[in-house]
């Protein structure tokens, strides 16, 4: 009868200690999407153990899974259990960052429902398996609710001049309106819009052609020479995005604007209706005087050109160069060699410059259809007269050792005055490799 009782008293102890242990889990307020973020703030992530008699040697699950079951953050898997180090008697707490480690990953949770499980799992002790405890909270991820920035300038339809894009340009936009949004990063994006797109399709289809991460502030500069010195459009917009990349809200981007850019048109004077024999450049109110020319070939088969001109008394605002013609001599075919880049020869290529002056020489732009080099037309914006100093450079067929090649490459020279009257110079260029 004694042995009875003593197994029904053991037995009781036993449900009794399981019945007093208690798990409580406490989660922020609306959890962010981002379990890493459930480590900050004045409601963190909490796990706390109380009646740990039983538990000297156990170890721990933390998982979330959603509404069906399924595992979506951290392991329910017994291998993966982690040891509690709970002290018998004394109740054990996680807290930030220590309960974020029992989940064990930073999980991004989709918008939903689901629920937060911990398991303490008793190790076995002496042949008796003693039973899993497990404690689930649901919870929900709500989609955050914000108000979209907003681009400001350059402003929709706005007009840049060759002028507004020789300095910094200003991109500016508001700010995003969200609570406890802290310091957002903002990503500014910048397409170029074809002929025939809309600016959705260029949004869409087209490499942008700037991505810049701006964290903090909701303006950024460009620095001056950005674009092109061409007619061209373009669209933009900004979206707040989080350290994942991600959109941090629903409404992160703003709406996309359109800009464009405009260069002034160059008019060309028609020739004179009467039959009076004059010379090219008598239309011309400045004097154009050819300084001298120096010509010079590398190693690599690339032509450097100097040409100089004195030009007075009116100020010149638009120079272009253009290959008008090339003359090759005769050569036996055994030295002819193909070249690396073959679409590169007899056109010029980057760098090519213009100095007034004695100044700061400045690149030209090449003027072709795709307004990329190599390009057998460049050209400059500018206001001057004085001396001018151009500086080209122009790639050469290739040749097998010990072979020559002549070369004979026009240049056209264009003068536009303030005026708007044009003159031109062709100048001939006699080149060995």
């Amino acid at each position: 009868m004694s042995k009875k009782v003593i197994i029904i008293l053991l037995l009781w102890f036993v449900s009794n200690a399981i019945i007093s242990q208690n798990i409580t889990i406490s989660l922020p307020p609306m959890p962010p999407a981002n379990t890493a973020n459930w480590a900050s703030g004045g409601n963190m992530f909490t796990i706390t153990v109380s009646g740990t008699g039983a538990l000297a040697e156990s170890r721990i699950l933390v998982f979330i899974k959603t509404s069906s079951g399924q595992v979506v953050c951290g392991s329910n898997q017994p291998a993966t259990a982690q040891p509690t180090n709970i002290k018998p008697g004394a109740p054990k707490a996680w807290a930030g960052q220590a309960a974020l480690a029992l989940l064990g990953d930073n999980c991004m949770l989709p918008n939903g429902s689901f629920e937060l499980c911990v398991q303490i799992i008793p190790i076995k002790n002496q042949g008796r398996n003693t039973e899993t405890i497990e404690r689930c909270v649901p919870f929900e991820i709500r989609p955050v609710e914000c108000t979209a920035p907003t681009n400001v300038t350059p402003a929709t339809n706005q007009i840049l001049t060759t002028t507004d894009i020789l300095k910094p340009i200003s991109f500016i936009w508001t700010p995003l309106i969200m609570s406890a949004k802290g310091i957002v990063t903002y990503r500014l994006m910048l397409w170029e819009v074809e002929d025939g797109q809309t600016m959705f399709e260029a949004l869409y289809n087209n490499y942008p052609l700037i991505i810049k991460d701006i964290k903090g502030t909701t303006k950024y500069m460009a620095p001056p020479n950005t674009f092109e010195r061409r007619n061209a459009k373009y669209v933009w917009r900004v979206t707040a995005i989080n350290e994942n990349e991600r959109l941090v809200c629903k409404n992160a981007q703003s709406e996309p604007t359109m800009f464009s850019v405009n260069m002034p048109e160059m008019v060309t004077p028609e020739p004179p209706k009467d039959s009076t024999s004059t010379k090219y450049d008598s239309c011309c109110a400045n004097k154009i005087v050819d300084k001298g020319k120096t010509v010079a070939v590398s190693p690599a088969n690339v032509a450097s050109i100097s040409q100089q001109f004195n030009i007075s008394p009116v100020n010149i605002k638009y120079l272009s160069a253009e290959i008008v013609s090339v003359k090759e001599s005769t050569i036996d075919t055994a030295c002819m060699k193909c070249a690396t880049h073959e679409d590169w020869i007899y056109n010029f290529i980057s760098p090519n410059s213009a100095a007034w002056n004695g100044g700061t020489a400045w690149n030209a732009s090449p003027v072709n259809n795709s307004t990329y080099y190599p390009s057998k037309m460049i050209e400059w914006h500018c206001n001057q007269q004085g001396n001018l100093l151009f500086k080209f450079k122009i790639p050469l067929p290739e040749n097998k050792s010990g072979c020559n090649r002549k070369s004979t490459i026009c240049i056209r020279y264009r003068f536009t005055d303030e005026n708007c009257v044009s003159c031109e110079q062709i100048i001939c260029y006699e080149i060995s490799n």
